[in-house]
């Protein structure tokens, strides 16, 4: 009898044994479906890949650090409703930098909540972070570059495994943008090629799910010369840059209108610096981290809310039909910013952000196929695939046209449309 009860007892145990097991690798289980569900990171293929969807490609930069006047529960909230407007434009990446300035540096700590929450929310939003560094701007060194390195490094470590796309120093081939120093000075340039390399090698030994964005480039049609830029590509190419890139980023602004980003000559840096890789035999793909236009008086000048909404959106389709991989607006709030920002959680939509959202809700999936020649240089017209299924986006630099296009009447604005093939 004794030996029996024994034998009950213990497999009543071992079944219990075994169902705490299963329970526990179940339990296990859902809590990784469910991270997965919150952020599957997209592969760094996925990332670089130049023929996928439009929708696939959008990204916009949000700015999460308040100012000091501003409480920190607000700040919180702001930050929240910028990653939702980034979310309602249909966006896959989100850039948000990291900022070493001094007003987040306190006792020789940096002070990473504005910067944490950003990016955890971004991913929760199941969208991608682009996260580029930089200090504060016209001024000089405060600090060491070593100082600043160990910070970047140890975000990199905070979020390893997150599919985080990592960027060069911002624009840190303009004097702004690297504490005040000559932009030209192989000096200069030497310094923050050297920090970029050393991150770069970083992120490929430590975090294998991470993409990294080389160059970071300022590239405005105004500041400097055509001769002054090369001389830069070059200096920065001696001491290391684009050699080993997984893809290059640029900041192409024009002044007026979008089309001239598909001018080949140096007055448009970006195809400045796709013709020194060409040259140079590097075919590493050249993605857009910033590019917009503000309604606001600034250095680029200033749009009307309609222009900014025409040019912003075509600027996109422009970008994509150069097979560009990611295509990031600048920005969600501010000057260049399509929305209207305040503290309470609402931002509201300009004509900028309604147009991208409801253009990128038509085109998700479908990929640019082909550009079509109507017969008037004034006139584009971009074909996008879906399957078998062919849609046509048309504008025109000009005045509005009427064009018989596939024996379909079609008008075209400033203003990109899209209809049925």
């Amino acid at each position: 009898m004794g030996h029996k009860l024994g034998a009950i007892i213990g497999r009543c145990m071992v079944f219990i044994v075994m169902l705490i097991i299963g329970s526990t690798f179940y339990l296990n289980h859902l809590r990784q479906e469910d991270v997965k569900h919150v952020n599957n990171p997209k592969s760094r293929t996925f990332n670089l890949k130049k023929n996928k969807a439009i929708s696939d490609k959008l990204g916009i930069m949000i700015w999460p650090y308040a100012d000091s006047g501003v409480s920190e529960q607000d700040a919180m909230t702001n930050i929240e409703a910028q990653v939702s407007a980034a979310k309602r434009l249909h966006a896959s990446y989100v850039r948000v930098p990291l900022y070493l300035s001094e007003d987040f540096i306190h006792k020789g700590r940096y002070d990473d909540r504005y910067f944490h929450k950003a990016v955890t929310t971004i991913l929760k939003s199941g969208m991608t972070p682009i996260i580029p560094f930089h200090a504060d701007t016209n001024v000089s060194q405060k600090r060491s570059i070593n100082f600043y390195k160990k910070i970047i490094y140890y975000e990199i470590h905070y979020f390893n495994g997150e599919g985080i796309i990592w960027e060069g120093w911002n624009e840190a081939n303009i004097q702004e943008f690297w504490f005040d120093k000559n932009a030209f000075s192989k000096t200069t340039i030497a310094e923050w090629v050297n920090l970029n390399e050393k991150v770069a090698f970083y992120i490929k030994k430590n975090d294998e799910s991470a993409t990294y964005l080389s160059g970071d480039l300022a590239a405005g049609q105004t500041g400097y010369r055509p001769e002054e830029f090369q001389n830069q590509l070059e200096d920065a190419y001696s001491f290391g840059l684009f050699k080993k890139s997984q893809a290059i980023s640029i900041h192409p602004y024009v002044t007026g209108q979008p089309e001239q980003l598909l001018i080949n000559d140096d007055t448009n840096k970006m195809a400045q610096l796709r013709n020194f890789l060409n040259n140079k035999k590097i075919s590493t793909p050249i993605v857009t981290t910033e590019i917009g236009y503000s309604t606001e008086e600034t250095w680029q000048g200033r749009v009307t809310n309609k222009q900014q909404a025409d040019y912003d959106a075509r600027a996109i389709f422009v970008l994509d039909s150069m097979h560009q991989p990611i295509i990031s607006l600048y920005s969600v709030i501010g000057g260049w910013g399509i929305y209207d920002n305040n503290l309470n959680g609402a931002l509201k939509m300009k004509p900028a952000a309604k147009l991208i959202s409801v253009l990128m809700r038509k085109l998700k999936g479908y990929k640019y196929w082909q550009t079509l020649n109507v017969g008037n240089s004034n006139c584009y017209c971009l074909l996008y695939k879906k399957n078998n299924k062919v849609k046509k986006v048309v504008w025109t630099v000009g005045s509005d046209e009427i064009l018989t296009v596939h024996s379909k009447v079609t008008k075209f604005t400033q203003r990109p449309s899209i209809t049925k093939w």
